[in-house]
């Protein structure tokens, strides 16, 4: 097995774990979070993203209260994206006040 197979195969397994835990989130009981990066790339997977996909903003992140596993907002099932909707927008100045920059890993390779 090459460098770049192995590289790719725990990719695909890192990337599985989140797939998992998205669908384990409660959005009513998530923790909320974001960090700045790359749109087009939020967990950091792509080794080279082209300039005219060179975007960075803030990137939201949600958790179960008890896991350590942070998914990115995109990864969560449909319902789920939904309920953090209205979530944001029933509380908007509050939510971004109290919703704290992400200080541990969320990204691929990122020690915790």
């Amino acid at each position: 097995m090459t460098t770049n197979s192995k590289i790719n195969n725990s990719k695909k397994r890192w990337r599985d774990v989140r797939k998992r835990a998205a669908t384990k989130i409660d959005p009513a009981t998530a923790v909320l979070g974001w960090r700045y990066g790359q749109v087009m790339d939020p967990y950091g997977l792509r080794e080279y993203i082209p300039p005219e996909y060179d975007c960075i903003d803030r990137v939201y992140f949600a958790r179960g209260p008890r896991s350590k596993v942070w998914v990115w907002v995109g990864d969560l099932p449909q319902a789920a994206k939904i309920a953090f909707c209205f979530r944001r927008l029933r509380n908007r100045g509050e939510w971004l006040r109290k919703t704290p920059p992400i200080t541990g890993a969320c990204g691929f390779g990122e020690k915790a």
